[in-house]
């Protein structure tokens, strides 16, 4: 399956605002979570997943994030792929996806293990998204880097395989 060439970005189309400038990552061990957001469609291989931890639970909360997106061009129409455009911290509203997403832990790490978790999104290939009639998605996106983390000694096997095999199963 062919990759997307810098990770699905599109030249001249500005990433997404990062807050991180207002909500730092802090020094603290912090949970990694996976967010399952279920599809309308009602097919889990087409749910949404990303990573995500709370960088600030008080007040305006605001999490920290690596998850792929739509592609679109500088008109913003969509086009047929994903994007990676690299961690990105957002504040959360009352409505947004988060309240209403599965959230499934997948470990407790260190500012410095984020880090290195961060680093090995950026280095995972974003793919077509149909290669021989198999959709690639988000979830093969995270998948990847779940598992890369293990090998890593990032995050723990049994941790990420029990939340893998139960976002898989929601619909």
């Amino acid at each position: 399956m062919p990759s997307l060439v810098n990770q699905g970005r599109v030249q001249g189309v500005e990433p997404p605002i990062d807050m991180d400038w207002l909500y730092p990552d802090p020094n603290t061990n912090l949970v990694i979570s996976l967010m399952v957001v279920r599809a309308h469609a009602g097919d889990s291989r087409l749910n949404h997943w990303e990573l995500f931890w709370e960088v600030r639970g008080e007040g305006d909360k605001a999490i920290r994030k690596i998850s792929l997106e739509e592609a679109r061009d500088k008109d913003h129409n969509r086009l047929n792929h994903l994007t990676y455009w690299g961690p990105v911290t957002k504040q959360i509203s009352s409505t947004s996806r988060i309240h209403r997403a599965h959230k499934l832990p997948v470990g407790f790490i260190s500012l410095a293990s984020r880090g290195q978790l961060e680093a090995i999104a950026r280095e995972t290939q974003v793919m077509s998204p149909n290669h021989n009639g198999r959709l690639w998605n988000c979830q093969d996106f995270t998948t990847a880097v779940l598992h890369k983390a293990v090998q890593c000694g990032i995050l723990k096997k049994e941790t990420v395989d029990a939340a893998l095999q139960t976002a898989a199963c929601i619909q």
